[in-house]
């Protein structure tokens, strides 16, 4: 009579868990993927936070120079209403530079008081 070899079915690792009791070890292991995970996740989220304040930081330099092309935009208005002597192309330019400022100015926004 020839000899018949079992083979031993792989079950997955969360099927064990299922049909019988834990082991410390199963814990241990289980606590081991746990924090891990936490502490990628820590560092991801330190990661993003450090982005955003980037971010908000280039936002804010923006904003100070829409604010500074701003003034002086509205001092070279204040020139041309003075009635000095003005090229129509000079008019043409502060009114594109002018244009320009608003796209930019209002593809950021505002900021909210506190």
């Amino acid at each position: 009579m020839p000899l018949k070899l079992q083979r031993k079915k792989r079950e997955p690792h969360w099927f064990k868990s299922l049909c019988r009791f834990a082991t410390k070890h199963d814990l241990r292991e289980m606590e081991k993927r746990i924090m891990a995970s936490q502490a990628e996740l820590t560092a991801d989220l330190r990661a993003v936070l450090a982005q955003q304040k980037k971010t908000s930081a280039e936002i804010a330099t923006v904003q100070g120079s829409v604010d500074t092309l701003k003034a002086k935009i509205a001092e070279l208005e204040a020139i041309i209403a003075a009635g000095g002597e003005v090229t129509p192309e000079l008019v043409t330019a502060v009114a594109d530079v002018k244009a320009q400022a608003q796209v930019v100015d209002d593809q950021l926004p505002d900021s909210q008081p506190a």
